[in-house]
C-alpha cells in the first residue's frame, strides 16, 4: 500500500512540473529584435527575430508562422542587445521604406522602435547597414545545417 501512495506522488509531483510552453517570439514578453527585408515584385518578406533568452526564429507574423532555429550563446545575445544601444539606433527615426527595403524592430515589452529604410537609401548610417549585416551573419550560424549536396558526374 505505500509503495503504491509513493508511486501516486511520483506521478503527480511529475505531471507538475511540466516544462514551460513554447513560447514564439510574438507571445513572449521579454526584448526581441527583429530583423529582415522585403518587398519587390512578389513583396516577400524574409524575417527572423532573437529573443533576450537565446531563441531565433525564422519567418514574420504576416506568414503566420515561425520556424525555431538554433539557440544562440549568451554572449552573442546580450553583444546584440548591447550594440543597438550603444550604436545609437533607439536614436534613429527612419521610416522610409522603397520597392526593396530592411527593417529592423527592437521590442520591449508593450515598447516597439522601428527602422524600416530602403535598400540603396542615401541616409542609411553606416552603423545601421553593419548592425543589420552582423544580425544576417548570426542568421547563417543559427541555421540548421544542410548536408551537403554529391556533386553528380
Amino acid at each position: 500500500m505505500s509503495r503504491l501512495i509513493i508511486f501516486l506522488l511520483a506521478i503527480s509531483l511529475l505531471a507538475h512540473c511540466k516544462t514551460k510552453d513554447y513560447l514564439t517570439p510574438y507571445e513572449y514578453e521579454g526584448r526581441t529584435i527583429s530583423w529582415g527585408s522585403g518587398g519587390g515584385f512578389t513583396g516577400k518578406v524574409l524575417g527572423y527575430t532573437l529573443m533576450d533568452n537565446g531563441q531565433i526564429f525564422e519567418g514574420t507574423n504576416l506568414e503566420g508562422n515561425v520556424t525555431a532555429l538554433k539557440k544562440i550563446s549568451k554572449e552573442k545575445v546580450a553583444q546584440c542587445f548591447e550594440n543597438y544601444d550603444l550604436l545609437g539606433l533607439s536614436q534613429l527615426s527612419i521610416n522610409s521604406p522603397g520597392n526593396m527595403y530592411k527593417y529592423i524592430t527592437m521590442k520591449d515589452g508593450d515598447t516597439a522602435h522601428k527602422l524600416t529604410w530602403g535598400s540603396y537609401e542615401a541616409g542609411e548610417s553606416k552603423e545601421l547597414r553593419v548592425f543589420h549585416s552582423n544580425l544576417m551573419s548570426l542568421v547563417g550560424k543559427a541555421a540548421p545545417r544542410k548536408p551537403a549536396k554529391k556533386e553528380v558526374k
